[in-house]
């Protein structure tokens, strides 16, 4: 616009000043033009040091979702591991969602498929870890003199964990897990720390005779399937009264079981 109200301006006048007056105007604008505003600039340099600043003083959590997880993948994959156990023990899986993790650790929802393609693998997750902590349970009755007391003792190791976290029980043992370990193929090739554990004190009962000599991992599948089945119905609420109520139950119904593969 400036422009043509100066060529409108330098027509009025003679030639060869009309001429040199849009000379300058041409030149005037083109230096202008490439000079930036100071003042725009200032304002962008204060946008960006503010949010430098506001996000250096952020929890790390909410550094961590804009930094766009800046932090190592393992970090991030056990924060989300360690929001969904303290979620599970706090409201059962019904609470394990992808949207309520991500608030605990300070990311978005889509990144926990970085780590996990679904809800289920996280489950999964959760159950194979339940795994590791009951076998050390399990390890603290090795103590016992005879194999058949290691068994019984071992029993009540594993009502010791399945009482002191019933939700992690139920997520190892009542809901369908895909990737853990399936009878009888993993567990002929021992695949299973925990039933390892018992399978090599029945097999210990079966060569000192005390038990009749038949099929080891079914033996021990027995056993650890009573086992569950009993906490299942206790948590289930098909007990009257409570932990101190079931547990003298469990332990008679089990020792009966046990004492029946004697020879």
């Amino acid at each position: 616009m400036v422009l043509i109200a100066a060529e409108r301006y330098c027509r009025s006048r003679k030639p060869s000043i009309a001429s040199a007056s849009l000379g300058f105007c041409k030149r005037r604008l083109s230096t202008t033009s490439a000079v930036p505003n100071r003042r725009s600039t200032r304002k962008k340099r204060r946008r960006v040091s503010r949010s430098e600043e506001s996000d250096a003083s952020a929890p790390p959590a909410r550094r961590l979702a804009r930094s766009g997880e800046r932090g190592t993948a393992s970090g991030t994959r056990d924060a989300i591991c360690a929001a969904a156990r303290a979620l599970l023990a706090s409201g059962g899986a019904a609470r394990v969602t992808m949207r309520s993790i991500a608030k605990r650790v300070g990311i978005t929802p889509m990144a926990i498929y970085r780590h996990f393609r679904t809800r289920d693998d996280l489950l999964d997750a959760l159950a194979a870890d339940g795994f590791v902590q009951l076998e050390s349970y399990l390890r603290r009755s090795r103590a016992e003199s005879t194999a058949e007391r290691r068994i019984i003792a071992l029993l009540d190791r594993f009502l010791d964990f399945a009482l002191d976290h019933p939700r992690r029980f139920g997520v190892m043992f009542l809901l369908p897990v895909r990737r853990l370990n399936r009878f009888p193929e993993d567990f002929r090739k021992e695949k299973s720390a925990t039933f390892k554990l018992m399978a090599d004190e029945v097999a210990e009962c079966m060569r000192s005779r005390v038990f009749s000599r038949v099929d080891v991992l079914e033996t021990t599948l027995s056993i650890w399937a009573s086992a569950i089945g009993l906490v299942s119905l206790h948590h289930a609420g098909r007990f009257r009264g409570r932990n101190a109520v079931f547990r003298p139950i469990y332990r008679r119904a089990l020792k009966r079981i046990v004492e029946g593969f004697r020879s």
